[in-house]
């Protein structure tokens, strides 16, 4: 209608109940161009008006299209600061488990390795290391109790001796057994009951141990290098470590220039 009535074409506004819907509609009167006319159709307080409706609805749907996603956004962040902190802490446990078994395999590790170097293979395939740490922390406990107990002494002195020769000064530990004492006999040995606990305990009927030792092996010392003392001493354990192997013989440990096996 702004381009029309600038070219001077006016819908008909005379005798319209004669004419139909369409030519009631159709720029059929001509006339002058009307420049103010055709501004108060783009411009005035009437087409604003009118053009205020009809925009009203779509500015309040892009509001709150607007407003929707910002709210998607900020729960979309909220959920992935929560992600990452809880990944982040995952990580972290899993870290943490991850050094805590490494430390404890290495531990067990080095545990295993005291075991074998102190103790023969047999008795260690039996002694596991939870049983190894438990008794060591049951023996630290005990010992530290005792050596703290006032009522306790090292040294005992037996009031019956009368004579020098009698007069035995008996060094031991608090709470452990005398050599005359019942709980002495391996079949009486049960536990931390009778002294300090016990890792590891058998009763052989009838055993055989064994002693070997280097004869002049001090004055050897003097006057042989030493890498060639340990050169004969590897081949010489070497050597009864085999036989030992041979004969069903259970190594015990090595002192010095000591071999000390049983059976």
């Amino acid at each position: 209608e702004y381009h029309h009535a600038m070219q001077g074409r006016y819908r008909p506004t005379a005798n319209t109940a004669n004419l139909s819907e369409a030519e009631a509609k159709n720029f059929s009167v001509l006339g002058a161009p009307n420049r103010t006319f055709a501004m108060d159709l783009v411009h005035g307080v009437e087409y604003h008006h009118w053009k205020g409706r009809i925009m009203r609805p779509i500015d309040d749907f892009a509001a709150r299209s607007a407003a929707r996603v910002e709210r998607a956004i900020r729960q979309s962040r909220t959920t992935s600061i929560v992600v990452v902190t809880v990944e982040a802490a995952a990580l972290l446990v899993l870290v943490a488990i991850t050094l805590a078994y490494y430390g404890k395999f290495a531990a067990d590790a080095e545990t295993h390795h005291l075991l074998s170097a102190v103790l023969p293979g047999r008795v260690v395939k039996e002694i596991s290391i939870a049983r190894f740490k438990s008794v060591r922390l049951a023996a630290d406990s005990r010992l530290r109790s005792q050596l703290l107990s006032p009522t306790e002494s090292m040294l005992v002195i037996p009031p019956q001796a009368s004579t020098p020769q009698a007069r035995v000064t008996e060094l031991r530990l608090p709470g452990l057994p005398r050599p005359d004492d019942a709980a002495c006999h391996p079949e009486s040995i049960v536990g931390p009951a009778v002294g300090f606990p016990v890792l590891f305990a058998e009763h052989l009927p009838v055993a055989w141990v064994a002693f070997i030792d280097v004869q002049g092996f001090t004055s050897m010392c003097v006057s042989t290098p030493s890498h060639q003392v340990i050169s004969i001493l590897n081949e010489l354990f070497s050597l009864l470590d085999l036989a030992a192997l041979q004969n069903g013989i259970e190594k015990i440990k090595t002192i010095g220039d000591a071999f000390m096996a049983a059976k």
